[in-house]
């Protein structure tokens, strides 16, 4: 099962089970910023864990780590030094860990070497085919990513900015109320974005090109999916900025029929003048009654004048991440990937990676790309930050990590990792805890 959100701290934590440096794991049921309180407890010892590391409310952003001092048998209650920024509050997940055994620092150290070891080795499979052919959205209008938080339009798509009055999603099959039988929810790949505007007012989705000025001279046509309820209100714009508005150039394309059917509506021809300095492409409702209005597979592409950059073929910027590229694979007329690019290289412009391509010949314009190859999950800069494993990836970061720590405290027999591994498969701390709530005394191992 893909494992879609794993931070620092649950590889810690099972690091720390299977090496008996994770001495207690519960939830509290009070405290202040100098006491922390657990009535499940139940021990009859004062010196119950002092000393120990305390890790309160692992992998979350109000993360603290204190050290416990001596425990008060009346009420279930620690001390704690220093005093904690955030009180905890019933229910808060907390540690104790045994740092004798092993520190807690450098089980993370132990984490993000093996991490970095493991996954530089084997890397994760990448497939990404956002890239089109003479597309200078750079594949940004195929809604694939996922969409940000957005406290005005509740979300937004990568490179997008909103203006206007509504709301903006992410339309899936799985996620969108209106998928019909035939599937038709995404017109590429399989999201689309839908906007949906306030009565009355409109709504509108905004992106700026990259580097307009490399397309002087150049025809752009801007050709895009509609799917709207209603008809005459949803449409492309595209807008070039010169240096005088008299150079200014401003189109948009026809509406949207209406009727809830895939309509592809295009901007005719709009040539880019000498002196440009913005080109904005806009996805729009008109004012008037809420409507619902899908927009998939946009594209603006160069139609004449092929844009070169200091005298090269076309580059096209990688917003997406990739550690290696292994081939790239232009689809056919029955879109499917079978095609080989071969004369391809990755370059560094102003500390951004491009993909530029040395064979212009083998391109065919609006044509889809597929990129395959590997990359290396981002680092965890601190406990809650995820990153998206499979279970064999998990795996192979847990038990490297675990065996890296065995190592260095000294349990490096088979006999004692298989006992960890067992003890850890039949319920790790919550055995232990009920152990420990049976003799009313301190868990030990």
């Amino acid at each position: 099962m893909p494992r879609s959100s794993i931070k620092r701290s649950d590889v810690r934590t099972q690091v720390g089970r299977m090496t008996g440096a994770l001495r207690w794991r519960s939830t509290a049921t009070g405290g202040t910023t100098a006491t922390l309180i657990d009535t499940k407890t139940t021990s009859a010892d004062t010196a119950f864990f002092q000393g120990r590391m305390l890790i309160l409310r692992p992998g979350l952003s109000t993360q603290e780590k204190r050290y416990l001092g001596a425990y008060t048998v009346a009420s279930d209650t620690w001390a704690i030094a220093p005093v904690l920024t955030t009180l905890p509050s019933s229910g808060d997940v907390y540690e104790v860990w045994d740092e004798s055994v092993i520190s807690v620092d450098q089980v993370e150290g132990i984490i993000d070497q093996v991490f970095g070891q493991v996954f530089h080795a084997s890397g994760l499979r990448f497939s990404n085919t956002s890239l089109i052919v003479d597309d200078v959205l750079y594949g940004l209008g195929d809604f694939e990513g996922t969409f940000t938080t957005d406290g005005t339009y509740t979300t937004l798509p990568p490179g997008w900015a909103g203006t206007g009055t509504g709301a903006v999603t992410k339309a899936t099959l799985d996620t969108d109320a209106a998928a019909t039988a035939s599937k038709s929810i995404a017109r590429w790949g399989l999201g689309a974005a839908k906007l949906v505007n306030t009565a009355a007012n409109a709504l509108t989705i905004n992106h700026y090109i990259l580097r307009p000025n490399l397309l002087a001279g150049s025809a752009l046509e801007l050709r895009g999916w509609v799917n709207s309820d209603t008809a005459s209100r949803a449409d492309l714009r595209i807008f070039i900025q010169g240096a005088a508005s008299s150079a200014d150039v401003d189109k948009n394309a026809t509406d949207h029929a209406g009727g809830t059917a895939w309509e592809e509506i295009k901007v005719a021809s709009a040539t880019v003048p000498a002196n440009v300095e913005d080109i904005l492409v806009s996805l729009r409702i008109s004012s008037g009654d809420a409507a619902n209005v899908y927009f998939d597979n946009v594209r603006c592409l160069v139609s004449s004048g092929n844009l070169t950059a200091n005298g090269r073929l076309r580059t096209y910027p990688l917003f997406f991440s990739v550690d290696r590229i292994e081939s790239i694979w232009m689809e056919d007329y029955q879109k499917n990937f079978t095609v080989p690019i071969h004369r391809w290289r990755v370059e560094d412009e102003d500390g951004f990676p491009v993909l530029i391509f040395d064979d212009r010949g083998s391109l065919i314009r609006d044509r889809h790309l597929l990129v395959l190859g590997t990359q290396v999950p981002g680092r965890w800069t601190d406990d809650t930050t995820t990153v998206s494993l499979t279970d064999e990836q998990y795996t192979a970061l847990v038990s490297n990590s675990v065996s890296t720590a065995l190592a260095s405290i000294g349990a490096t027999s088979d006999q004692e990792l298989a006992r960890l591994q067992w003890w850890d498969s039949k319920g790790g701390t919550d055995i232990a805890r009920a152990d420990n709530r049976r003799a009313g005394s301190r868990r030990v191992f």
